[in-house]
């Protein structure tokens, strides 16, 4: 072979590598997490980013961050069972 018939090949085999790599769907955006957890003195807070409200305070980072993640699990569709 030729080493431009090589050098041709080579180019399609990367552009259809190029082509069947995964792409996001239109219209997806990524959403950034509602809750934060911020240090307000001595005690830990749960906010709601979009409207600033405080949803709950205490007094170790680790509790916060448990309420955190339930809050988290709720907002996509998560129910708590009770148990």
């Amino acid at each position: 072979m030729a080493y431009e018939q090589l050098a041709g090949r080579l180019l399609d085999m990367r552009m259809d590598k190029e082509k069947t790599k995964a792409k996001p769907k239109k219209g997806y955006v990524a959403e950034a997490n509602p809750y934060a957890v911020r240090k307000s003195g001595n005690k830990f807070q749960v906010i709601k980013k979009s409207t600033g409200e405080v949803r709950g305070t205490h007094a170790t980072r680790e509790k916060a961050l448990r309420q955190f993640r339930l809050l988290e699990g709720v907002e996509h569709g998560w129910r708590p069972t009770g148990k």
